[in-house]
């Protein structure tokens, strides 16, 4: 406050967001690998491991600006992460006398990230949602990346129970308790907290070819495990954002207005929180298909070079306790991964066919 004007930012400087760093450079990644191929048996046996580690060095943020040159922020090369992870691929193969021929690989992937260097100590990242106090989440100087963050929820307020450890004394029947983690006995943006991780602990594949006398089966099944989704469909079916008289989902009939486990209608419960966080592993079965090629003696008569009649199924059975439409989400980033924004879910398909050839 200048002579009684407040000025929007310092006289003579322009707004920090609005500058341009002649600074600014590209980012830059280095990466280190080292593996291990055996082959063992006459090829009957294949095992590959890979293990690598990726610096990546100069990544651009924004740097806070002080109010008095103007405010805002400006983008600099101040983050530094590290990202390291190990691979292994098993393969066996064969070919029996009586006909029987199969390969199956096997591969299993761990990753792990660090975030090293950042402009402070903690920066927000990925999208304010509709009905949210803060951005989905955080980067912690030497935490890993993809952290979501929100309210810790601890269950409804039920009539008659002892307060339970972090519940605010204010706090009415069927209102929804928060863990009051600063312990200053009101629930603020202070007592936001990790509330899991968008990226999985780790995959893995599984993928065998079996053929008998013409006929011939392939089955691929892959596994996401140790994965946390915010399930925002839920969220806004329950309200959020807008309030208990916009929700569209049977599962506020779960309140405990009804004696439910739901906080009561009236409680604001749909605040950003672990309740709408969810556990994404899944294993699925990406792909089955059989076939038979026609032996040459049908071929012959049928003037073919070849014949193979084959049906197959995509995404056949997918085993989770995600509550979503599809634990795979495709929302996020590599800093803001894990938000399921409803995007379609992969369809299960039916495959039928005949490849000839002449």
């Amino acid at each position: 406050v200048f002579d009684g004007i407040d000025l929007t930012y310092a006289e003579g400087f322009e707004d920090g967001s609005n500058r341009a760093n002649p600074n600014l450079t590209w980012e830059v990644s280095r990466t280190w690998n080292g593996g291990v191929d055996l082959v063992l048996w006459d090829a009957k046996i294949q095992l590959n491991t890979d293990y690598y580690l990726k610096y990546t060095e100069d990544s651009h943020f924004g740097q806070p600006v002080p109010r008095f040159l103007g405010g805002g922020s400006i983008r600099t090369n101040s983050g530094k992460f590290l990202n390291k992870g190990v691979e292994v691929a098993l393969v066996h193969q064969h070919t029996s006398s009586s006909g029987w021929s199969f390969r199956t690989t096997a591969n299993v992937s761990f990753n792990q990230s660090e975030v090293l260097e950042i402009p402070e100590d903690s920066v927000f990242r990925g999208n304010r949602e509709s009905g949210f106090d803060q951005q989905s989440h955080i980067l912690i100087r030497g935490d890993q990346l993809g952290n979501l963050w929100g309210y810790e929820y601890l269950g409804p307020k039920v009539g008659g129970a002892d307060p339970i450890a972090g519940e605010i004394p204010s706090i009415q029947e069927g209102d929804a308790i928060y863990n009051d983690r600063n312990g200053d006995g009101q629930i603020t943006i202070g007592d936001m907290t990790v509330l899991g991780n968008g990226h999985p602990n780790f995959t893995w594949g599984f993928n065998s070819f079996v053929s008998f006398k013409g006929f011939n089966l392939n089955v691929f099944i892959q596994g996401v495990h140790g994965v946390d989704v915010f399930n925002l469909p839920k969220h806004g079916l329950l309200g959020g954002g807008a309030g208990v008289l916009d929700a569209t989902s049977t599962e506020i009939l779960n309140s405990y207005s009804f004696d439910g486990t739901l906080p009561a209608l009236n409680a604001n419960f749909r605040a950003q929180s672990s309740l709408f966080v969810e556990d994404a592993s899944f294993i699925r079965f990406r792909n089955i298909t059989l076939g038979y090629d026609m032996p040459r003696s049908v071929l012959d008569r049928l003037g073919l070079a070849s014949m193979r009649v084959y049906g197959g199924v995509q995404n056949l059975i997918t085993i989770t306790d995600y509550t979503g439409y599809d634990p795979e989400t495709k929302s996020g980033s590599l800093a803001a991964p894990g938000v399921d924004r409803g995007s379609f879910p992969v369809p299960r398909t039916f495959t039928f066919g005949i490849n000839l050839s002449y």
